[in-house]
C-alpha cells in the first residue's frame, strides 16, 4: 500500500483531534477546579464568619461572669435566649465551674434545693451511660445550660473526665478559649 497525501492528513487529523481533546480536558480540570477552590475558599469564610460569631456569644457570657457572681438560673436563660434565637447553629449553651471535692456535697444540695431533685456531678460510665462522678479532688461541672429541658442530663456532667474534653480544659487554662469534642450524654 501507498501512505497517500489523503492518509496523511487523516492521521494528521486524527493526532490534532486527541490532543485538542486532551488539551481540553485539562482546561476543564483546571477550570472545575478554579470553580472548587472558589467554592471551598467561600465555605471556609462562611464558617469562619459564624464561628466568630459564636464566639461572640461566649465572650459574651464571659463577660457577664466576671462582671456579675452570683448569675440566677433564669437571669442566664434570659441573657442567653436571645443568642439562641439569632444563631441557630448553636444548639445549647452552657457555663461551667470548677468544684472541689469537698465542696461536692453542697453543690449537690445547693442543687436540689433549687429544684433538680436527683442532681449529682455525673460522669459517662464505660458503657457510655451517666452514672455518679466517682471521687475526685476537683470536678469542672456543666453548671448552667440552655435550653435546660432539652440538655436537662447536661447539667451536672464533670467535663474533666471525658479525656478530650479535659484537653481542651488544658488549653483553655493556658490561652483563655478550648473546643472539647462533641458529646452525646
Amino acid at each position: 500500500r501507498v501512505f497517500t497525501f489523503h492518509n496523511f492528513l487523516i492521521v494528521v487529523s486524527f493526532a490534532l483531534a486527541i490532543g485538542s481533546f486532551a488539551l481540553m480536558q485539562e482546561y476543564i480540570e483546571e477550570k472545575n477546579y478554579a470553580k472548587i477552590e472558589f467554592r471551598g475558599k467561600t465555605v471556609e469564610s462562611l464558617l469562619e464568619k459564624s464561628f466568630n460569631k459564636n464566639l461572640e456569644v461566649i465572650y459574651s457570657i464571659q463577660n457577664l461572669f466576671f462582671t456579675r457572681k452570683d448569675i440566677s438560673r433564669q437571669q442566664f436563660k434570659d441573657f442567653v435566649s436571645s443568642s439562641l434565637l439569632r444563631h441557630p447553629g448553636l444548639q445549647a449553651i452552657e457555663h461551667m465551674i470548677q468544684v472541689t471535692g469537698a465542696e461536692r456535697a453542697a453543690y449537690e444540695s445547693q442543687l436540689k434545693a433549687e429544684g433538680f431533685l436527683d442532681f449529682v456531678i455525673k460522669e459517662l460510665g464505660p458503657d457510655g451511660k451517666l452514672r455518679p462522678a466517682g471521687k475526685r479532688e476537683h470536678y469542672h461541672v456543666l453548671n448552667y445550660v440552655e435550653p435546660l429541658q432539652e440538655n436537662i442530663a447536661a447539667l451536672g456532667y464533670d467535663i474533666s473526665y471525658t479525656p478530650e474534653a479535659n484537653e481542651a480544659l488544658l488549653i483553655a487554662e493556658s490561652n483563655g478559649l478550648g473546643v472539647s469534642p462533641w458529646l452525646t450524654l
